[in-house]
């Protein structure tokens, strides 16, 4: 299948993350467009989707005491918005 699943940055998710997904019944562009999420989650890449923008906010929220390890709680309220 050409596309990002092909692509280097993928290829850890092929395995097992693709055979999960199609235990869903999961079409060829679903699965693909969560792998996207999933591969560049930290990079901000193709952060064109509503889908994308949630993960990454979501993982934003998971690491941002170690982001701010030093800040109290009243900062990290005014970091996170």
């Amino acid at each position: 299948m050409p596309g990002p699943l092909n692509n280097k940055a993928y290829k850890f998710h092929e395995g097992q993350l693709i055979y999960e997904l199609k235990q869903y019944d999961l079409d060829a562009e679903a699965i693909e467009h969560i792998c996207k999420i999933i591969a560049n989650h930290h990079n901000l890449k193709d952060a064109d989707t509503t889908e994308f923008r949630i993960v990454l906010d979501a993982d934003r929220l998971v690491n941002i005491y170690e982001d701010y390890p030093d800040e109290g709680e009243d900062k990290l309220k005014e970091i996170i918005g």
